[in-house]
């Protein structure tokens, strides 16, 4: 039971996790490049961010039903704001006499971009993935408790009204092993991606 539970979950929390992190690295570099998004996208992603999400919760789940769609946007909604945040600030992280050396090599603003501000980002884009690769596994099992068939946070729901404390416990712990499991991922490929970064070496040598 716990097993087809986890699956629902772990997709649920895969595709949101996919879904959020794009929407928020599209959007970074809207802001980066556009006044205009700058000046409305980002005050509205934080005044989203500081709506609970559980009070959300019950709205996603009556525009999108109770399959796996609205379980999907809770997760992509824990991702979005972090990653948002991190990308923005990696993307911007450039000191000005390192573009003013790119641009006495004649580089135009798409060299600047895939040799200098993604290779930048890509410290803040990864410390972002560690927090919502595990916040993605919350957002989808959130979604599940305000109503779904399937999934880890029904079956929390139903031993909780039922009084299945043994059940309750062994759901809590399969979802805490699952969060466990999205970070460790997230910290493996770290060092693959970016292994000329300070950080990966530290460890490294630690």
């Amino acid at each position: 039971s716990l097993l087809g539970a986890s699956r629902y979950t772990i997709f649920a929390a895969f595709f949101g996790f996919l879904l959020g992190n794009l929407i928020a690295i599209l959007l970074a570099v809207w802001i980066i490049y556009s006044q205009t998004a700058s000046d409305t996208v980002y005050p509205m992603a934080v005044i989203l961010r500081c709506i609970p999400l559980v009070a959300l919760t019950p709205f996603i789940v009556m525009f999108f039903g109770q399959g796996i769609m609205s379980k999907v946007i809770m997760a992509a909604l824990m991702c979005f704001f972090p990653t948002l945040v991190n990308m923005v600030q990696g993307l911007t992280s450039i000191e000005q006499h390192e573009l003013e050396f790119m641009h006495t090599l004649n580089a135009n603003e798409r060299q600047v971009f895939w040799k200098m501000r993604v290779p930048y980002s890509l410290p803040y884009l990864f410390t972002s993935f560690k927090i919502t690769s595990s916040a993605a596994v919350l957002g989808a099992i959130m979604g599940e408790w305000m109503g779904a068939w399937h999934g880890l946070g029904a079956i929390i729901v139903n031993a909780m009204f039922n009084m299945q404390g043994n059940l309750l416990w062994a759901a809590m712990v399969v979802a805490t092993a699952m969060s466990i499991l999205a970070y460790v991922i997230t910290a493996i490929l770290e060092p693959i991606f970016i292994p000329w970064h300070e950080s990966v070496k530290k460890s490294e040598g630690a």
